[in-house]
């Protein structure tokens, strides 16, 4: 069974997105970047299916902010499993120290976060997380043969490693009025936006579970194989 880095990494596959996105250029360009990543030494592969299917028969039985030290021990990392024999599921994380308000502006213009955000909310984001660390997501699956963008998040740890905020970015650009109330995410008509809504914030419940239980003492990465 090839891993969905390895498809990720084959020029024959095609890219979607779960939602279909506006800009198809920058669809290209979020999976360039992922390549680009996965291309890289640097970049630190885990299996993570043994935390994905724990959070998955409980999900959200802690809220974010309980979760301890959710911090990514490599800058760039690649976690990938192979869910319920189904589907492949990927996220590429890069963990930033943020200098400066340049710098995290930087960031948030890449991303699908400024996709979703008015400049007065990146404005009070840029004055809240100017100096901490900024750990973005980006989220790939593979179902059948077609490699989907399901969404991105961002979350902001302070300096003692603790998850302060999260964002998410979304592959379809919301209405302007779209708020994601319980209420709102019921109604037919938001269906699709629901259920991606959903996936993304699994990834990062997954995500934070995962980098908790790495930054265990009694945890080290070894090479698979």
């Amino acid at each position: 069974m090839a891993s969905l880095r390895s498809m990720i990494l084959d020029p024959r596959r095609r890219i979607e997105s779960t939602c279909g996105i506006d800009d198809q250029i920058k669809l290209q360009k979020y999976f360039n970047a992922t390549q680009k990543a996965l291309q890289s030494r640097d970049t630190i592969l885990v299996n993570n299916l043994s935390v994905l299917l724990d959070v998955a028969s409980h999900p959200f039985s802690k809220k974010f902010h309980e979760i301890p030290l959710p911090k990514p021990p490599y800058p760039v990392m690649w976690l990938e499993c192979f869910f319920q024999n189904s589907v492949h599921i990927g996220c590429l994380v890069t963990r930033t120290e943020v200098t400066g308000e340049a710098h995290l502006r930087k960031h948030i213009g890449q991303s699908l976060i400024e996709y979703h955000l008015g400049e007065p909310r990146v404005a009070a984001l840029l004055e809240e997380c100017r100096r901490s660390t900024l750990i973005e997501v980006f989220i790939w699956r593979c179902l059948h043969t077609e490699i989907e963008l399901v969404g991105d998040f961002f979350y902001w740890l302070n300096a003692e490693g603790e998850w302060q905020e999260g964002l998410y970015g979304h592959p379809t650009k919301l209405p302007d009025e779209f708020e994601p109330t319980k209420e709102n995410l019921q109604r037919a008509e938001n269906e699709e936006i629901a259920g991606n809504l959903r996936r993304i914030c699994l990834a990062e419940y997954d995500v934070l579970h995962t980098f908790s239980r790495l930054n265990c003492h009694n945890v080290k990465l070894v090479p698979s194989g």
